[in-house]
Order: structure tokens, then sequence, then C-alpha cells
């Protein structure tokens, strides 16, 4: 059982020291934590204990009863209080029941109306008490749940239209602020380097996020394999500042962590519900920049049409087709990196480069067949290479996957043909 404090005020000795000594308050979950003879002395108590129930008689000099329920019901809500008195006035009830007292009652008063009015009493605290326990448990389980709420409100409001009532009512209850002039959105991935563990991972995106927000109220949340930063300003964005951020944010990434970062970054929306825009442009621009190891960032408003170098590379292909068998691997790595170098100039997006890649690939597959190489374990047919390709997720992953490729198929073949020695 729970045990409730509780003040005693009456001015006439006799009736408080009969109230304390003779009710069983221990027995009823009650602790008398002090007793005053008028108002003001029962208010210092207050100051002092806060007790979770008061009664006392309305007739008291300095302060009376109404006069001390009024300043508990105005400074201390959690405080439930007793009146009784010796007078029967309609007047007194009234005052009493608009200052928030919880009983109102006449004296004399005997032992077991003072026991069950108690233990009515006792039975509405503990209802409060577990209302107030419960509503703690919920507020405290809101809190910690909390970025996981904002992470599936981020991505509605980056993927789907919303309801404006909706999306204004979830920003409230939420805790976020949205009251920027323009916004815009920036994609990441971060590539894996030599600290690999989520630790250093998210040091790295903590990075990012204490640069950004040196130049813009951001927002940041995870989305499958990317991280996404909504950008807000009160004027326009200034795309120098986030692209030297990012830049200068890069260089210090790679420095400390080994790890690299590629970066798309959308235009610009004074509207969030143009955020769905603004992240798809981020988002292709980071295929875009996923095939350049050597940018940490595309801006999208600077992505150029897809140009046509299908013939180049074809050219290229043909050529190194021709001296795979014969060429030395310095002669060989310069010829596939010329190859690349043509490719780049494409302005492929990452999902357009792996397609350019595997039908590389399967072209360069014809020349072992040529030369009747073959490897159960390295070259194990056209859907297992496909599968491979498909899965390497930036443009640095596939230039070393093509240039490890065609280096295998010039050693399977010297392997194979002994007589056929590098000149």
């Amino acid at each position: 059982m729970r045990t409730f404090q509780i003040i005693l005020a009456d001015d006439e000795q006799q009736i408080l020291h009969g109230m304390e000594r003779g009710i069983d308050w221990e027995g009823l979950g009650f602790s008398v934590a002090g007793t005053a003879q008028n108002g003001k002395e029962a208010l210092e108590l207050m100051e002092e204990y806060h007790p979770d129930l008061v009664i006392s008689d309305i007739k008291m000099p300095f302060m009376d009863g109404l006069e001390l329920a009024k300043n508990i019901h105005e400074n201390y809500m959690n405080t439930k209080i007793i009146l009784f008195s010796g007078w029967d006035d309609f007047e007194y009830a009234r005052l009493a029941i608009s200052y928030g007292v919880s009983e109102y009652i006449m004296k004399p008063i005997n032992y077991d109306e003072m026991r069950k009015l108690l233990t009515d009493m006792h039975e509405e605290l503990d209802r409060e008490y577990d209302e107030k326990i419960n509503r703690a448990r919920l507020e405290h389980a809101y809190a910690e749940s909390l970025p996981l709420l904002r992470q599936q409100f981020f991505t509605r409001l980056v993927t789907e239209p919303m309801d404006v009532e909706e999306r204004e009512q979830q920003i409230k209850s939420l805790k976020l602020d949205f009251s920027d002039f323009v916004y815009s959105v920036v994609a990441v991935k971060v590539q894996k380097g030599e600290e690999k563990d989520i630790l250093s991972e998210l040091s790295i995106k903590e990075t990012l996020k204490e640069a950004l927000e040196k130049i813009a109220n951001v927002y940041e949340f995870g989305m499958s394999d990317k991280e996404i930063f909504i950008l807000g300003s009160n004027k326009k964005h200034d795309i120098g500042k986030i692209t030297r951020t990012i830049d200068e944010t890069a260089v210090l990434i790679e420095r400390i962590f080994g790890s690299r970062i590629s970066c798309g970054i959308s235009g610009n929306a004074e509207r969030l519900k143009d955020m769905p825009v603004l992240y798809a442009q981020a988002v292709e621009a980071l295929d875009y920049n996923l095939v350049l190891p050597e940018e940490s960032y595309t801006y999208y408003n600077d992505i150029m049409p897809l140009q046509e170098v299908e013939d180049d590379w074809n050219t290229q292909v043909e050529m190194i087709g021709k001296s795979i068998t014969h060429c030395s691997e310095e002669e060989l790595k310069n010829q596939v990196e010329e190859l690349l170098a043509w490719l780049h100039k494409g302005h492929y997006n990452l999902n357009e480069y792996q397609i350019v890649i595997l039908e590389i690939s399967f072209s360069f597959a014809r020349f072992y067949k040529k030369y009747q190489i073959t490897s159960d374990t390295e070259f194990a047919g056209s859907k297992k290479m496909a599968v491979k390709i498909l899965s390497l997720s930036t443009g640095e992953e596939l230039d070393h996957w093509l240039m490890n490729y065609c280096q295998l198929i010039r050693s399977v073949w010297d392997f194979s043909n002994p007589l056929f020695c590098n000149t």
C-alpha cells in the first residue's frame, strides 16, 4: 500500500491532537507530515512537505480554511483538500467547491465517517498516482521512440505527398522546426574504408552533420544504405558554400577514417510539399557521383545529358581484345585505364554505368571463348558475372572489377598457353 502525506490544520488544540492521535493513519495509508493551528502555519508546512492531502477547519485565525484552500488550489495543484466546519453555511460550501475542495463535511465527525472518507480518498489518490505513472511511462517510451518516429516522418516527407494538416500536426508533435524560407536535400553514401566498424561510420556521419550545421539548419536520417540531410535556411542556399563544406569534410574524413563519401545535392525549394522532388534530385545526383571516384559531390543542376560514347568504348574493347594475349601486365593496365577514361566522359549514373560495365565484360568474355580459355572457378558463366557486377555500388568498385577481370583473362591465358610468353 502506498503511503500518502497529510497535513492537519485546526485552531482548537484538543481537536487537532485528537485527530493526530486518535486515527490509525498508517493503517489507512497516510503519514501525518505536520500539524498547524492556522492557515499561515499550514502554508509554511505546504512549502516544506508538498503533501498529498490537507484536512483543515474553516474557522481559524490569521488565515481561515477557505483562504488556505484558495492558496493551495492556485499553487499546489496536486494536493487534495478536505474542509470541515461547525457551520452549515451554503456560501461556505459554494466557495469550497470553487476552490477545488474535494470534500466539505460538517462537525462533529465520528470515527467511522472519517475512516470511510480517508479510505475513499486513498483509493482516489492511488488511481491518480497510477495514471501519472502510466503517463510518465508513456512519455518515457515516447521520448525513447522519438528518433524512430522522426525517421518515419522524414521518410514519408521526402517520398510521398502528405496532407498539410497531418504534416503540420506531426511536425508539432515530433518537436520539429520547419520554419525556414528555403530547403535543399543532400544524399550521402559512405564508402567502406580501413575502419569498417559501426562507430566509425557513425562518426563519419556526425562529422558531416556538424560541418553542414555551420551553414544551415540540418535534419539527418537514414534511408536504406544512404544518409539524408535536409538543409534549411532563411535565404536561398549558396551552393558554393555547400559544395566547399562537403569537399573540405570529405578530405578530413578520408584523412581520419580512410573512407570516402559520395554526395548528391538537390536544387532549392521553398515549400515542404516539394520535398519529394528535392529528394529525387539528390538521389539522382548521388547515382551520378558514385561513378566518379575523384569527386565528393554532384550537384543536380550540373548533371549533363548522357553523351554517346558507345562507339568509343567498342573501339577500345576491340583493341584490348586483340592485344590481351600478348601484351604485358602494365600495357594491359594502361589500355584499360584509357577505356575507363572514355567511360567517365559519358556522365552515366550508377545504374547506367553498371549496365555499361556488364556489356563490356560480356564483350571480354567472348575473347576468352575465342581463345578457348577455360576456368570453372573464375569464368562460371554470364549469370554469376551479372550478379557480381550489379552488386557493386560505386564507380570505383566497378572500375576495379573491370581491371581485375581483364588481368584475370590475361593470367589465365598465360597459364593455359605457356608457349606464348609475355614480350
